[in-house]
């Protein structure tokens, strides 16, 4: 819990850092530590390589050692192999044998051997090179004659073996004359240089100093230390050490006991030739090694061979390199702070003026550029400027943008005011005309059915006058004053109809005007809709310039806001405008279609008012001849009846039409009081409409451009 606390410290700490600080901290962090721990990782991975390398150049001079040893020891084997087989050799033995050792025979073959057994010692580094007979004694010595010629071996092993026809090495013997360690290779001679009768053996000695030479030859190259030596199954030495203690006179007389040679001797024990080790250990004197061994034939016998070199020889190259990375660390990390202060300070500059700007554009302060200096930078804080400059801009023109809507907003809906106000003055017209168009169609209806019920009663005259032919002049009279009278009610009804015509063509026009005012009311508010959607995707892209400037934008954020939630309510009233309108235009042009049915049925009426008067005419005409034409008065009468007929149909007729005008001035009426109460609501619409602009107006005032 406390280390969890004093890590939220540490933290609120580092948040609460200069850029400048955190900047440095962050270098040194990501820079320097990483460097260290490289440079760490470094070294052991050099010291491991140095290591190995070490270990391999040992193991690659122990393999090429073991097989020059190997390959010098089989070598040997092949010169014995031809010694025997040469000729002067094996015809040598013959003539020993036949002749013997007085002959003349003899020593001449015995001067050739010496001869073939003296380049071989001096080309090939032999101590000495020996023939023996077929009983084991020495007949012939190249270096040691006094020494070995007539000594009887035949109880040697090595030469019991050769004798026996296998060629075989000696184990490694101390010799009296030579003073020294010494080993044997024997070869059988056989008679005739190929046959199966052993005639005697070619004898080969090598002594101490050729193994040394052998194996200290090139060892040096693993370095000033570099030694190499072959012990046997119990860890006795088989040969000298280059260096220390045991580099005279050790071998077969020191035991070397280490990490190497019980793990090598254990092998020799096993006969397991394959056996190697490479490890890092301490020498028979106690210093520390890095050794190799392996296992070789020194000739029939098998021994180790460890090739070794000092520890601190061979790792001498890693102390020389922990220095020189030391140094370089060091450098690094002063060279590192430097940098880390000078990059800091330089990044810190330009993100103080940044930061800056920013709290101006929170502060709604649009009137300063970012400098031309930060604009022109190709990294990242040239980025962030452009971004500022950009969003800088894009506020400027946005504000800009917003104000002219407003404006527009302001003078549309001053204009949908007045037209409100034009469209109520039209509807308060319209409902005049229409009330004076009832007025007369109520007329007309009344003018209507007094002339049915004058049609009726002209019917009965007719039928009075066919009924009472005597009485034609005193009834003829009183239809003539029927007749009168029906003209001029004829007349009047024509003129009412004439009247009816033409203030139902006032009220057409007047509801086409009203219909291209809605059509005037609807374009406006299409134009207030644009601005609207204008309005709000120009706040919208406000509110996205101040998401990208994250903290220094919020205070534009909210302005945004507002001015998006007032094209919102800018875009409710003009669809509730549209509404209003869409429905002025519907009762519009329903009245216009009612209109022109009532012309319609005024044309009829009048054509059939001008019917009647004719008909009347004609009766009055036929009341005049009427005392010339009494002859024709049966058939007169029954004329009038048909007439009468008609002029009840027409009386009917006009009376529907009466009832309709009626109906449909009703229909007007309703329509206008519902067209004025829509123009009132526009109108209210306008006015919120005006309210909201100026609203607007002082919103986008708060910025200094």
């Amino acid at each position: 819990m406390y280390e969890s606390a004093n890590e939220i410290q540490g933290g609120m700490k580092m948040r609460q850092l200069k850029m400048k600080y955190k900047l440095i901290v962050m270098f040194v962090v990501t820079g320097l530590i990483p460097v260290l721990v490289l440079g760490f990782l470094l070294s052991n991975r050099v010291s491991d390589e140095l290591e190995m390398n070490a270990l391999n150049e040992n193991s690659t001079f122990l393999s090429l050692k073991s097989a020059e040893i190997n390959e010098y020891y089989d070598g040997r084997r092949g010169d014995g192999r031809v010694l025997s087989a040469t000729a002067d050799v094996f015809e040598g033995l013959e003539a020993l044998e036949e002749f013997g050792a007085g002959s003349s025979e003899w020593q001449d073959q015995y001067v050739h051997i010496d001869s073939l057994f003296e380049v071989a010692v001096e080309e090939y580094g032999f101590r000495d090179i020996f023939l023996t007979d077929n009983a084991g004694e020495v007949i012939m010595a190249s270096v040691f004659q006094n020494e070995l010629e007539g000594n009887d071996l035949s109880d040697r092993d090595y030469l019991i073996s050769s004798l026996s026809g296998e060629q075989t090495w000696s184990e490694l013997f101390y010799s009296d004359f030579i003073d020294d360690y010494t080993i044997v290779l024997s070869t059988p001679v056989f008679e005739g240089g190929g046959g199966n009768q052993v005639a005697g053996s070619v004898n080969i000695l090598i002594d101490q100093t050729v193994m040394d030479g052998i194996v200290h030859n090139g060892v040096e190259g693993l370095g000033v230390s570099g030694d190499a030596y072959i012990v046997d199954e119990d860890g006795l030495l088989l040969t000298n050490t280059r260096l220390g203690e045991y580099s005279e006179d050790a071998a077969m007389n020191r035991q070397v006991n280490t990490e190497m040679t019980r793990a090598l001797t254990e092998a020799v024990a096993q006969g397991n030739t394959e056996a190697t080790n490479t490890g890092i250990y301490d020498d028979y004197l106690g210093n520390a090694v890095l050794g190799s061994g392996g296992i070789v034939n020194v000739g029939d016998t098998m021994g180790a061979l460890i090739v070794e070199v000092d520890e601190d020889e061979a790792m001498a190259a890693m102390s020389a390199m922990y220095g020189m990375t030391l140094t370089l660390t060091g450098g690094v990390i002063v060279i590192g702070l430097a940098l880390a202060f000078y990059f800091a300070s330089l990044l810190s500059r330009p993100l103080h003026t940044i930061v800056s700007q920013a709290g101006r554009i929170a502060a709604l302060d649009l009137s300063q550029d970012m400098p031309e200096k930060l604009v022109l930078q190709k990294d990242e804080v040239g980025d962030i400027t452009r971004a500022l400059k950009t969003i800088t801009d894009s506020l400027r023109e946005t504000i800009h943008d917003i104000m002219t809507a407003a404006e527009q907003v302001s003078s549309s809906s001053e204009e949908l005011t007045a037209t409100s106000e034009q469209s109520a003055t039209a509807a308060e017209e319209v409902a005049k005309t229409v009330e004076e168009i009832a007025t007369g169609a109520s007329d007309q209806a009344r003018n209507t059915e007094d002339g049915s019920n004058k049609g009726l009663h002209l019917g009965e005259i007719i039928e009075k006058d066919q009924k009472f032919m005597q009485s034609l002049n005193e009834s003829n009279v009183n239809v003539s004053n029927t007749v009168q009278e029906g003209l001029v009610i004829i007349e009047e009804l024509a003129a009412i109809s004439k009247e009816s015509g033409e203030e139902t063509k006032k009220v057409q026009d007047g509801v086409r005007n009203t219909h291209e005012s809605a059509v005037k009311i609807s374009e406006a508010s299409s134009v207030i809709a644009k601005i609207a959607d204008q309005t709000n995707l120009l706040a919208l892209n406000a509110a996205i310039e101040a998401a990208r400037a994250g903290e220094a934008g919020k205070g534009f954020a909210v302005v945004a806001d507002e001015i998006r939630k007032l094209a919102e309510q800018s875009t409710q009233s003009t669809i509730r405008i549209d509404e209003i309108v869409q429905s002025l235009q519907g009762n519009a042009s329903h009245s216009v279609d009612v209109m022109g049915r009532v012309s319609e049925v005024l044309q009829l009426q009048r054509e059939k008012v001008h019917e009647t008067k004719a008909k009347y005419d004609t009766i009055a005409q036929a009341m005049g001849d009427n005392e010339a034409r009494l002859a024709e008065l049966n058939q007169s009468g029954s004329e009038m009846e048909a007439m009468k007929e008609k002029i009840l149909d027409i009386l009917q007729n006009l009376a529907a039409i009466a009832e309709e005008n009626s109906a449909s001035t009703q229909e007007v009426s309703a329509a206008m009081e519902e067209q004025s109460a829509s123009i009132e609501e526009i109108a209210n619409a306008s006015e919120s409409l005006s309210e909201l602009a100026q609203h607007l107006q002082m919103n986008t005032a708060r910025f200094r451009l």
